[in-house]
């Protein structure tokens, strides 16, 4: 199931990415902005969305930032989209399977 909100809807977002990032890595927020960071050993990955729309991510081999509109959320995933702009962000299976323990 996928849950779209706009960046507007600030505080459903956090609310959101907070269940779904949760138990998995860092969390780190403030009134401007949320971010995931993994844990060592898992493998290096982050994501980050401010308030204005501003976002940041990065996994081994590729990072990417831009302005996004919309933040949709899935089991497995975020979707961040705006003008000329589609992300896609995953969440390695090898932090995921932690959801399992």
């Amino acid at each position: 199931m996928s849950t779209q909100y706009p960046i507007e809807n600030w505080d459903l977002i956090v609310k959101h990415f907070n269940t779904l990032f949760g138990g998995l890595g860092e969390i780190i927020q403030d009134d401007k902005s949320i971010r995931f960071c993994s844990i060592r050993p898992d493998v290096e990955t982050s994501i980050s969305i401010d308030r204005n729309g501003d976002f940041g991510a990065s996994m081994p081999l590729h990072g990417a930032e831009g302005k996004i509109d919309n933040v949709l959320f899935s089991n497995s995933k975020v979707i961040l989209s705006g003008q000329n702009l589609n992300y896609t962000y995953r969440i390695p299976p090898e932090i995921l399977s932690k959801r399992m323990e």
